[in-house]
């Protein structure tokens, strides 16, 4: 009785085993299989390419600046409002002596340095005010992007509030960065018309366009493989493969410019970029 029970236990134990060994050849045989790079297609297009760099900001005045009354003259009263904006040509205060001070461009009051009503304007006395025709968004720009930034760039400001889209261009470049995070965040300024719904202290993103490559041949970057300073790119002809040496131009994030080597119309395998080697190239 007792060896049958043994016999009975090391059978267990054996299929217990085989068990194992089944399950452990097939998950090695299923990690096999998932390493395997899935082989997807491309066709070589013409389109445009574009580099962009793109940030959140504030909305401020492009000018701000102090109006000095006319000393000597005494202050009758104010017709503008703090912090509300208003037209050039409207009044900002009218002296005793039935003279005004007008804005000289569409503005906002920030601060008043006046006498009391009745009182005489000094050499100190002065308002305040920022204009709000043309403005401007402050975003900061990365160390490893600020080269590709100039003065005069193209850009759009994006503003959540309004809704609207403003046309401008980059009207400063810090020469000076702030350190933070491992890289230097430099300060870049991109200036625009208001269109009257823009107000001061609003958010939104600023995209500025930093090369542009039209109507060209292009494959996404993950076709688009380096062996030493030679680019390859495979094509797929039916069943066939085959590597072609290719001259590459404008990239961006998805798309890289294919100046020679191939054709509108070819077809090129795509693969993940994950940082394997394939086909002894490093993927870009």
């Amino acid at each position: 009785m007792k060896k049958t029970k043994y016999i009975i236990i090391a059978a267990a134990v054996l299929a217990l085993i085989v068990f194992v060994i089944i399950r452990s050849c097939g998950a090695q045989s299923g990690m096999d299989e998932d390493m395997e790079m899935p082989e997807e297609t491309a066709t070589v297009e013409r389109m445009t390419i574009e580099n962009k760099i793109s940030s959140k900001g504030e909305v401020v005045s492009s000018l701000e600046e102090n109006l000095t009354p006319h000393t000597g003259w005494k202050l009758k009263e104010t017709k503008a409002v703090k912090g509300e904006a208003i037209k050039e040509g409207d009044t900002i205060l009218v002296y005793t002596n039935g003279s005004v001070m007008k804005a000289p461009y569409g503005l906002v009051v920030k601060e008043w340095n006046l006498p009391n009503k009745g009182g005489t304007f000094t050499d100190e006395s002065s308002v305040t005010v920022a204009g709000t025709d043309v403005l401007k968004m402050d975003i900061s720009v990365s160390e490893d992007k600020i080269l590709d930034v100039r003065n005069g760039s193209p850009a759009v400001v994006k503003i959540k509030a309004t809704g609207g889209k403003y046309k401008g261009n980059v009207s400063f470049v810090s020469d000076v960065g702030e350190y933070s995070g491992g890289l230097s965040e430099f300060t870049v300024s991109v200036t625009f018309d208001n269109d009257g719904k823009a107000k001061l202290g609003m958010n939104g993103r600023a995209v500025i366009s930093l090369d542009k490559a039209e109507n060209v041949l292009a494959v996404p970057v993950d076709a688009v493989y380096s062996d030493g300073d030679t680019a390859y790119v495979t094509v797929k002809k039916g069943d066939k493969t085959k590597d072609v040496e290719v001259e590459t131009g404008l990239s961006n994030d998805e798309y890289t410019e294919i100046r020679s080597g191939l054709k509108e119309g070819d077809e090129v395998i795509v693969v993940s970029s994950d940082g394997e080697e394939w086909d002894e190239g490093i993927y870009y």
